[in-house]
C-alpha cells in the first residue's frame, strides 16, 4: 500500500484528522492511482497528445528513501539525528514524485502549493527535497526562494547542513561564497529573493518560502520563464497564510482552490491546503476550541509541534486582537488583513446572499462612482425590507476592453476573471462610455420593475452624465465627497459591514474594494474614504455603495415609507 493511500485511509476512519480540502484532495489522489487519468499534453510541435499519467511507486519512493537514509537535521532539539519523515509528508513526497506520463515516465506534477501552519517541519522537507537533487540529478540548477534573501537562505542553509553531516555527501558538495555546487554532476544551489539578479536564470528546481509575503510576480515569473525547456521542472511554494491580500498569493491560492474543485482543470498543479474548515475569523474561533482540530493546520502536531505550545499561544492571543489575528494567520491559515485596514476579512466575509426578483416592484436607491474614463467606474442599488434594517446591493463596475489585460499585468488583480464572473463589464475601447452606466440603470429598471427613488453621485468630473440620467426620468442626488457629508454615514456603514448587515451576494469586486478601505481624518474626528497608498487597490465600488447609503441615511423616513 502506497503512503498515499494510508494516510487517505486513516483521514476516512477518523484516526488523522484534516480540513476538507485535504481529504478531498488526497480522495482524487487515491483514485487517480487507481484509474490513471489521460490529459491532452502540448507538444514541441505546437500539437496536443494525450498522455496517460500512471502512479510509479518505485520512482515515488526514492526522494523519500534519500531523505531517510542521508539526511540529518540540523537544529536542537533534534541535531543530529536522523530525518524520519511523517505519513503526511511521505505522502506528499509520494504525490510529487509518483505521479509520471505513462510513455516518458516525466513527472505529472510541476508547481505544488503547501499551505501549512507555522512549526511543522516545512522548511526541513524543502532542505531534503533540495539535497535529494542535488546529488541524484546532473546539471540541476537549485534556486531556493523568497521575499527576503534572510529567508532564502533558511532552506539553502538547511540543506547545506544536512549535506555536511553525511561524510560521502559533504565531499561532493562544496560551499563556495553565494551557491553550493556539486563538483561531480555540476548541480548548483543558491538562496534568490525578490530584490537579487534574476539574469541568466536557467532553474530545474525552486523551492519557495513563505510566498504570502511576495508583493508581486516578478521573481516566480522570469524562474518559471527560465524552466520553459526542461522536462521536468519543479516549483515548490510552501507557506503559512498572511496579511498581504490580493497580490501573489491570494492569486495562487484562489488557482489553487479552483483546481482543487474542479473549476480549473491543470493536472500539473497540486494543491495541498492544510486549512480549518472555518470561513471567517468567528468560526475559525469556534473551531479551535477543540484541540482536535489543531491538526487540520498542524499536522505535526504531537511531534514538531507541541500541544502545550498551541495551547498556550490560543490563551495569550484571547483578549489581543491584532495578536489573534496573527495566530489565525500563521498557525491556522486563516487570511487576514494588514491591522491598519478598515476592514478584516473577517469583516468582509458575508455568507448570505439574496435573489434581485425578491425585490421585483421595490423602491431602491441608486449609487454612482465616475472614474476617469479609463479608471473603474460602479454603480450600486441599494434596497432594503420592510421590518429589516439589512441592507442589500446590488452592484456593477465596467472597465476599458483594451485595457483588461494591461490593468492584470500591471495591477496584479484578477480583472480578466472578474469579467468572465460578470461583476465587471466591459465599456468602450479604451475609456469607458457612460452610456453604459445609463443604460444599466434602465435595465434593471425595467427588467425587475424597480423604482429608483434617488441616485446618488459626485459631483466631479460628471456634468454631463447627470444632465442625460435626468433627460432619462431619473431623480440625481449630489453627495459631497468631503468630510460633513460623509463621516457619519461612513461611520454607520462601517459599523452595519462589521455588523453583517450589508448583503452583497459576496461579489470579490466588493470584498477587494472593502479591503482596500483606509480612512482619513480631521481635527474634529471625522472620517472620510481613501484609497491608501496603493492607488492601484481600487475602492470604487464601495463609494458607490456608499453614496446610496449617504442619500438613505439623509432621507431614511422618506424612503422606509415606501417599503
Amino acid at each position: 500500500m502506497s503512503f498515499i493511500e494510508e494516510y487517505y485511509n486513516k483521514i476516512k476512519s477518523g484516526q488523522i484528522i484534516t480540513g476538507n480540502k485535504i481529504r478531498k484532495l488526497y480522495e482524487k489522489l487515491v483514485d487517480d492511482i487507481h484509474n490513471p487519468k489521460t490529459y491532452p499534453v502540448l507538444q514541441m510541435n505546437g500539437e496536443y497528445k494525450p498522455i496517460k499519467f500512471i502512479f510509479d511507486e518505485k520512482k515515488a519512493n526514492r526522494p523519500i528513501e534519500f531523505i531517510e537514509k542521508f539526511c540529518k537535521q540540523s537544529k536542537a532539539p533534534y541535531a543530529g539525528q536522523p530525518l524520519k519523515l511523517e505519513l503526511w509528508q511521505k505522502a506528499l513526497i509520494q504525490a510529487v514524485y509518483g505521479f509520471v506520463a505513462e510513455d516518458t515516465g516525466y513527472r505529472q506534477y510541476q508547481e505544488v502549493l503547501l499551505e501549512i501552519g507555522r512549526k511543522n517541519g516545512k522548511s526541513t522537507i524543502m532542505a531534503g527535497i533540495g539535497a535529494y537533487h542535488m546529488i541524484v540529478n546532473s546539471g540541476f540548477e537549485i534556486c531556493c526562494g523568497a521575499n527576503t534573501r534572510s529567508q532564502a537562505e533558511i532552506i539553502f542553509s538547511e540543506t547545506k547542513n544536512m549535506l555536511q553531516q553525511n561524510e560521502m555527501l559533504s565531499k561532493r558538495v562544496k560551499k563556495r561564497k553565494y551557491d553550493l555546487y556539486n563538483e561531480k554532476y555540476f548541480n548548483v544551489m543558491k538562496p534568490l529573493a525578490n530584490n537579487s539578479n534574476l539574469d541568466g536564470l536557467n532553474t530545474d528546481i525552486f523551492l519557495v518560502d513563505e510566498i504570502h509575503e511576495f508583493k508581486d510576480s516578478v521573481m516566480f515569473d522570469l524562474v518559471k520563464q527560465s524552466q520553459g525547456v526542461k522536462y521536468e521542472p519543479l516549483i515548490f511554494m510552501v507557506t503559512t497564510n498572511g496579511f498581504v491580500r490580493d497580490m501573489f498569493f491570494d492569486n495562487k491560492l484562489d488557482y489553487a482552490n479552483n483546481v482543487l474543485n474542479g473549476i480549473i482543470i491543470d493536472h500539473t498543479f497540486l494543491p495541498v491546503l492544510y486549512e480549518l474548515d472555518a470561513l471567517d475569523s468567528k468560526e475559525a474561533n469556534k473551531e479551535i476550541k477543540d484541540k482536535n482540530n489543531w491538526f487540520k493546520t498542524n499536522p505535526s502536531l504531537g511531534t514538531f509541534r507541541s500541544f502545550a505550545d498551541v495551547d498556550k499561544l490560543i490563551k495569550q492571543t484571547e483578549h489581543n486582537k491584532n495578536e489573534r489575528a496573527k495566530l489565525l494567520a500563521k498557525y491556522f491559515n486563516l487570511p487576514q488583513t494588514g491591522t491598519t485596514g478598515v476592514f478584516t476579512f473577517d469583516d468582509v466575509t458575508i455568507l448570505e446572499t439574496f435573489n434581485i426578483n425578491d425585490f421585483k416592484d421595490c423602491y431602491c436607491i441608486g449609487g454612482v462612482d465616475l472614474s476617469c474614463t479609463n479608471d473603474l467606474t460602479s454603480a450600486a442599488l441599494l434596497f432594503m425590507k420592510k421590518d429589516s434594517d439589512k441592507k442589500y446591493f446590488l452592484v456593477k463596475s465596467w472597465t476599458p476592453k483594451d485595457l483588461v489585460a494591461e490593468k492584470e499585468k500591471e495591477d496584479k488583480f484578477p480583472y480578466s476573471r472578474w469579467v468572465n464572473k460578470s461583476y465587471i463589464d466591459l465599456s468602450g475601447d479604451t475609456k469607458i462610455n457612460y452610456d453604459d452606466v445609463t443604460n444599466w440603470f434602465i435595465e434593471m429598471k425595467d427588467k425587475y420593475n424597480l423604482y429608483p427613488r434617488w441616485i446618488a453621485y459626485d459631483p466631479y468630473n460628471s456634468k454631463y452624465w447627470i444632465q442625460q440620467m435626468q433627460d432619462t426620468g431619473f431623480e440625481m442626488q449630489e453627495v459631497r465627497q468631503g468630510f460633513p457629508t460623509l463621516s457619519n454615514p461612513l461611520k454607520n456603514m462601517i459599523a452595519d459591514v462589521k455588523a453583517k448587515k450589508i448583503i452583497f451576494n459576496n461579489d470579490e469586486v466588493i470584498k477587494w474594494a472593502c479591503l482596500n478601505l483606509n480612512i482619513e481624518t480631521d481635527k474634529n474626528e471625522n472620517i472620510r474614504p481613501v484609497k491608501g497608498k496603493n492607488k492601484k487597490r481600487r475602492i470604487d465600488p464601495f463609494m458607490a455603495m456608499l453614496d446610496a447609503y449617504v442619500v438613505l441615511e439623509n432621507n431614511f423616513q422618506d424612503f422606509t415609507n415606501y417599503l
